[in-house]
């Protein structure tokens, strides 16, 4: 992972995190990271990075995990584009004083700048952007959240609560403007703070592999202060103009691993429409997946303008053992009366168009996983 950019408050220079870029020869002694980053030999306390939450490693600062964590060791894999994945595990105790198997991806957390540090990249990343105050702040004080997910603040003399669950949705780890989206299922340690007059909500969130990151966003991208109520922010206002924002390429993928690895937040509207959010800026794209597949008795296929959500519903975005996105439907069969759950691989078959800069299908591509009867889906 390289983020190029960013501010952080305390460091007004652009960090560059590099771990999984020019650190190797990773080990771990007791609590200690060791590694040569550019032929630099590093190490760093691991105490200093994270802790142990109920049996989950997460990222806290000066969490002192260690002291309640155990067998801990240094896993490496390879990511989609090959470049190298490191993590922490370990076996942590939870409140109960059970042991839980507990995994940390370090590429998120640990950067080197002539020494190895560590904060929370995606925290780093998204605080980097530029906030305006809106109505919110403008008329509303002692903000606060209870219960993880319920806003309470006096606006206009007035008490308010309201349930963030209408408005935020979790997804892969990052918090998004969504309809009825329940973020609080599926995050927590939520707090409210100040920062630039700005009320910013920070929450750690699992992502699809059930890791958890810290996130912190404007709440006034989700909420609006209007006619002395809240509710949530309107959802078109977050769509930019794909015809000006240019879509993350990288050249050295495929068009069809640029989607994969530089698209997140994939999900599905009315049963048809994907949309995704692509690189840093989070650019939203939209593809129209009824050109791209086909329902042929109960089963998804591949086929230019097979527009399957004619007889398909409750379709969702799904993923792999691979962390691969599928399409799953519940498919009408030909006697019109069965009705069958059915999954299709969108590896290789949702392309970004460089040239264009829109997501397309390509549907001339026969994978594996077309033949199988189930697929390795993850809960």
């Amino acid at each position: 992972m390289v983020l190029e950019g960013f501010n952080n408050s305390s460091n007004s220079q652009a960090i560059k995190v590099n771990f999984d870029s020019f650190c190797k020869s990773i080990t771990l002694n007791s609590s200690n990271l060791e590694a040569k980053c550019n032929n630099i030999g590093v190490s760093i306390d691991l105490n200093k990075c994270f802790s142990n939450t109920n049996g989950k490693l997460v990222y806290a600062s000066n969490g002192a995990y260690s002291k309640s964590c155990n067998s801990c060791s240094i896993k490496e894999s390879l990511n989609p584009d090959k470049t190298k994945n490191y993590s922490l595990t370990c076996k942590c105790f939870d409140v109960k004083g059970g042991l839980k198997s507990s995994e940390i991806n370090l590429n998120d957390f640990l950067y080197f700048n002539n020494k190895l540090e560590c904060d929370d990249v995606v925290k780093l990343s998204n605080t980097a952007l530029n906030i305006n105050t809106s109505e919110l702040e403008e008329n509303c004080q002692n903000v606060n959240i209870k219960n993880g997910n319920t806003f309470t603040a006096t606006c206009s003399n007035k008490g308010i609560e309201f349930n963030l669950n209408k408005c935020i949705g979790n997804f892969n780890g990052e918090l998004a403007l969504a309809e009825n989206g329940n973020f609080g299922a599926s995050c927590k340690n939520c707090e409210i703070s100040l920062k630039n007059k700005v009320i910013m909500l920070s929450c750690s969130c699992a992502d699809i592999t059930n890791r958890f990151k810290t996130i912190e966003s404007a709440i006034n991208k989700f909420i609006n202060f209007s006619g002395n109520t809240i509710s949530c922010a309107n959802q078109k206002s977050s769509i930019l103009n794909v015809s000006t924002d240019k879509l993350p390429y990288n050249k050295n993928l495929s068009a069809a691993e640029n989607f994969m690895i530089l698209c997140k937040n994939v999900q599905i509207e009315n049963n048809n429409k994907l949309i995704a959010f692509c690189g840093l800026n989070n650019i939203q794209v939209e593809l129209n997946l009824n050109n791209c597949f086909s329902n042929i008795d109960g089963v998804l296929k591949v086929a230019n303008n097979g527009f399957f959500a004619k007889t398909c519903k409750n379709c969702l975005i799904k993923y792999d053992i691979e962390d691969q996105y599928l399409l799953n439907c519940s498919c009408q069969k030909m006697n019109q009366i069965q009705w069958n759950n059915t999954f299709i691989s969108l590896r290789e078959r949702i392309i970004i168009n460089e040239n264009k800069n829109v997501l397309e299908c390509s549907t001339n591509v026969k994978l594996p996983e077309d033949n199988l009867k189930e697929m390795c889906i993850k809960s």
